[in-house]
């Protein structure tokens, strides 16, 4: 028996009670024949269906294989970088990739959302003075410590007092649903020389300050509201938080055009589809910040000069009318941005940042 098995080519055995693909094979090709030899069954197939059947297991096998690595991947990898941001955010470092915008025609595209930075203009900040001059019972910095952060940020400054040009930005919101243009900030209006041109930024990109239907305003400092005039037809929305806004020279004369919304038990107020403000003091007593579609947050004045508070985050400048809260508030939203992986974009920061 056993020579016949042997013989007739092309055929093959091997024993049913010891080989470990035997089953898998009953499932993949036709029943085979079986053959008693020296008390033990033995299976007789060909050579090619045998080649077959064990190319097919290792296929299956490293198919498994690969499935475990992807999901282990999917599981595990977003958690451990997710952990790693937050604490190099925490720590020390804004851990952003900048992307600076070098022209004017830049947008940003959202999921309902198209929006708009645009340049108002800039301002002269004396670094020294807002930064290492004493506030409250905070640390303060070193001038050393101040001009090694622009240094290494390659950021110029002039003047005994480090003077940095300072960009002054707002932002148009353009619904993708109903078409509402929305403006975050107002910039200087006619209140300073350098800045005030933020009309002539949205002219250049086709659009007249009559048509804005809305203007959020994370705080009401000059270089934020100054310009609420220019759009007559706007509708304005501010924290009820802001301690001047009931005598507030910038919103005198608004009458209904003037909405002022309080945030709820958590801090936070859904203005419009999309756009959630979200309560920020330490600034003002009512500073807020703007996230739209869960994607982009706009901090306002969470940060001044981004090269010295990306890098001393709990420093707090002398516009801040809270310092301590000031610095709790940037903490917080730094961490929640890193986690949650938004696109920042500041009101005095040189480009869009992401996380």
């Amino acid at each position: 028996m056993c020579g016949s098995i042997f013989t007739n080519k092309p055929k093959v055995f091997f024993d049913l009670s010891t080989f470990d693909t035997i089953k898998a094979q009953e499932s993949l090709v036709p029943p085979q024949r079986t053959v008693q030899w020296q008390g033990s069954n033995y299976s007789v197939i060909s050579e090619k269906v045998y080649t077959y059947n064990c190319c097919l297991l290792l296929c299956r096998r490293l198919f498994v294989i690969f499935l475990t690595v992807i999901t282990l991947g999917i599981i595990l990898i977003p958690r451990l970088s997710r952990e790693w941001v937050t604490s190099f955010w925490y720590n020390k470092k804004v851990y952003l990739y900048v992307t600076p915008l070098v022209t004017t025609k830049e947008i940003l595209e959202l999921d309902n959302w198209t929006v708009h930075p645009l340049l108002d203009g800039h301002l002269d900040l004396p670094l020294k003075t807002l930064f290492c001059q004493k506030k409250e019972n905070l640390p303060r910095l070193t001038e050393q410590q101040v001009t090694e952060c622009l240094q290494s940020s390659s950021i110029k400054s002039h003047g005994s007092d480090l003077n940095v040009k300072t960009k002054v930005r707002a932002f148009l919101a353009i619904s993708k649903v109903d078409k509402r243009l929305v403006l975050i900030d107002t910039g200087c209006g006619r209140h300073s020389e350098t800045a005030g041109n933020l009309v002539t930024q949205l002219k250049v990109r086709g659009f007249h300050p009559d048509q804005i239907t809305d203007v959020l305003i994370t705080h009401l400092h000059y270089d934020h509201a100054g310009g609420v005039e220019r759009f007559p037809n706007a509708r304005i929305h501010v924290s009820s938080n802001e301690s001047e806004i009931d005598d507030n020279d910038y919103l005198s004369g608004l009458g209904d055009r003037l909405n002022k919304f309080e945030f709820a038990a958590d801090g936070e107020k859904e203005i419009f589809p999309g756009i959630k403000a979200i309560h920020a003091p330490g600034h003002t007593a009512g500073h807020t910040v703007f996230l739209l579609d869960q994607q982009l947050l706009l901090i306002g004045d969470v940060i001044h000069n981004e090269a010295v508070q990306n890098t001393y985050p709990k420093i707090a400048i002398e516009f801040d009318s809270n310092g301590a809260q000031a610095v709790d508030t940037r903490i917080a939203l730094f961490k929640r941005a890193a986690q949650c992986r938004y696109k920042v974009f500041g009101a005095h920061t040189d480009g869009c940042k992401e996380a």
